[in-house]
């Protein structure tokens, strides 16, 4: 977003794109929705996503008109040759107590625009948790396509 330009506003929200200074306060919708990620982790993260050109991968986060983050979603323009382009969510946290559906719509509407921006004919959006969230998602006219399966792998296994 160029200097001086205001965030785009959806409804009570506007999205920002996330400097370090504002992962750090936006750190609370982190602890809320995983509270195994430390804040240093997450400063951490936050500061090599930030390094990131937003054309490749970011995090944007959802705030209320009251000035609190409520949301936050990281995305990835994945360009693989083996699929059309895409938008790949990894996380998408909604978590305003006043009215979340409307901010998981907002940051829907933030996913969709930033895939739109970034020429990516598809929106995918990981959910880890069944919830709501699904639900919502769903209903905004998006479907499974894929399995993702998972294997906690021990420490003592090599890999190649």
């Amino acid at each position: 977003m160029p200097k001086g330009s205001k965030p785009p506003a959806v409804g009570r929200y506007r999205i920002e794109l996330l400097s370090p200074e504002l992962a750090v306060i936006a750190y609370p919708v982190v602890a809320a929705a995983y509270p195994a990620v430390g804040f240093e982790r997450w400063q951490g993260y936050a500061r090599t996503a930030a390094a990131a050109p937003p054309e490749l991968s970011g995090v944007l986060g959802l705030r209320a008109d009251a000035g609190y983050f409520c949301g936050l979603l990281v995305y990835r323009n994945d360009r693989e040759p083996w699929h059309n382009p895409r938008l790949s969510v990894e996380l998408f946290v909604a978590l305003d107590v006043i009215d979340e559906r409307t901010a998981i719509d907002a940051l829907i509407a933030a996913a969709e625009a930033k895939a739109a921006a970034l020429a990516c004919p598809t929106v995918q959006v990981r959910i880890e948790r069944a919830s709501d969230l699904v639900n919502r998602i769903r209903q905004a006219g998006y479907r499974p396509v894929g399995e993702l399966m998972a294997k906690e792998i021990p420490a003592t296994t090599k890999i190649n």
